[in-house]
């Protein structure tokens, strides 16, 4: 990389990182060695593309720490999977096995799970299908997208705690 970039002297970024996606390019100004490692002085980029593909901070929760989510159609039939990501506005729902039932974009469900920062108290708001897919192989995982279907208030502001707490607690594994 360092013999490419003395040759040529400019470079592009892109960065991917949490749903944010971060481009520009760069000319080096200066070429450097310090203790053996080279170094390259650049100019500030006149324009940089930031671009966020979710209108929301979206989490990854940890497979070590899952959240099991309960299902329930408008004909009564409940199935549990574990979220995968949540934002305010919208989650993801891994399973294990193939989903039961028929369901299609567009159907609506509700959604119950446990909040992070008090397992006693429980998160209920209706879901919009957005995305369903099964993995065609020997695993017969699926995932389901959902977006909040019209939050109150109140249901707002659990999730605003409750990814607050998600992210307070992936800080501190990471610092660990």
């Amino acid at each position: 990389g360092d013999e490419l970039l003395r040759k040529s002297a400019s470079f592009r970024v892109n960065i991917q990182l949490e749903g944010v996606t971060i481009r520009f390019s760069a000319k080096v100004s200066e070429f450097g060695d310090e203790d053996g490692l080279p170094f390259y002085k650049v100019q500030i980029p006149e324009t940089i593309d930031y671009h966020q593909r979710r209108a929301a901070i979206r989490i990854k929760l940890s497979a070590a720490n899952p959240i099991t989510t309960s299902l329930t159609t408008e004909a009564d039939i409940e199935f549990e999977g574990e979220i995968s990501d949540l934002s305010i506005v919208s989650l993801r729902i891994d399973f294990n096995q193939s989903i039961p039932l028929k369901l299609k974009q567009t159907d609506i469900v509700k959604c119950t799970f446990p909040l992070p920062h008090d397992d006693k108290q429980y998160f209920t708001a209706k879901l919009i299908i957005r995305a369903i897919k099964h993995e065609e192989d020997e695993t017969n995982h699926a995932f389901i997208g959902g977006q909040f279907h019209k939050p109150d208030n109140n249901q707002e502001s659990q999730l605003q705690r409750a990814i607050m707490t998600l992210q307070r607690n992936a800080q501190k594994k990471r610092w660990a």
